[in-house]
């Protein structure tokens, strides 16, 4: 019976290690949502909220559901802004989430160049309902009494250069890294979330009066881990209409559509598996997007 609680610990283990690899996902509308990973962003576009979801692994039960919530308020003199971030992500029986406020701070560097520094605070929680596993057994597994829910600081930094015609970031979403597991002499299991640097940056290029090309990378960097790349290029038409398409280092290809309604953006993407792999762990993801200017 000790196997049997081995491969039931073993399979949630390997379970829990997608959904890590899922909390910081390529986002298709990343520009929109950057303050989730670079808090040097908040107040850059000016006060706005935006809401996002992610549905991934369409077709698959339990599958990834990754909602998000921003707001952005800089001051009356636009050096400074606050903003708040609140992300919530489940996948099977986890549900895991940040809650987090931002600050930034804004240099002006002449012909249109804004230089912001940006601190991020707050909390990132995890909760796991082991009772939500199919046992093969009904006794008691003693290797799942290591797995807690908790909740630890959240402390991130950036900076974030933006131009008429340019933009880049780099940032430490969070400094800390919590344990997912505690350790018992009999399991030994240690997990914790992994260390990571996020990188954005895009070009404006100006094909005509009306079509703009907007080519742009996400890039993540993880301490003893895959790093990711997301590229997109956008084509802006009158700045009413949005179309582009991406790729990504792990076989996806992606495509997107927004409307540009004054204040109002609205966007929905759709990510999909290249037929290089048969994993069903990875199929296709929708992600919808909306952001309200309050300027």
């Amino acid at each position: 019976m000790n196997l049997v609680y081995k491969f039931t610990f073993i399979l949630f283990l390997i379970s829990s290690m997608v959904c890590k690899a899922q909390e910081h996902t390529n986002f298709l509308f990343y520009e929109q949502n950057m303050s989730l990973l670079n808090p040097a962003y908040t107040g850059s576009s000016g006060k706005l909220v935006g809401l996002s979801y992610k549905s991934g692994w369409s077709g698959i039960a339990n599958s990834p559901r990754l909602a998000s919530f921003i707001f952005h308020a800089p001051s009356k003199t636009a050096k400074t802004s606050w903003g708040l971030n609140v992300q919530s992500n489940k996948v099977f029986i986890e549900h895991r989430g940040t809650v987090s406020l931002d600050y930034s701070y804004r240099l002006f560097f002449g012909n249109t160049t804004y230089l912001y520094f940006g601190v991020k605070a707050g909390a990132y929680y995890n909760r796991i309902d082991t009772d939500g596993i199919n046992r093969i057994t009904q006794e008691n597994n003693p290797s799942l009494n290591d797995i807690n829910n908790y909740m630890s600081p959240l402390v991130g930094a950036g900076a974030y250069l933006k131009n008429k015609n340019f933009y880049f970031g780099i940032s430490v979403p969070n400094f800390i890294r919590p344990k997912i597991f505690s350790e018992l002499e009999e399991t030994n299991s240690i997990a914790g979330q992994r260390l990571y640097y996020s990188l954005v940056g895009g070009v404006h290029i100006k094909l005509s009066n009306l079509v703009t090309l907007r080519p742009g990378i996400l890039y993540q960097m993880v301490n003893d881990g895959p790093n990711q790349f997301t590229g997109l290029g956008k084509l802006d038409i009158g700045n009413v209409f949005t179309v582009g398409l991406g790729v990504s280092n792990n076989n996806y290809v992606a495509s997107l559509v927004q409307f540009n309604m004054k204040k109002l953006e609205l966007g929905i993407g759709y990510v999909m598996r290249q037929r290089i792999s048969g994993s069903a762990l990875q199929a296709n993801t929708t992600e919808l997007m909306m952001s309200y200017h309050l300027n």
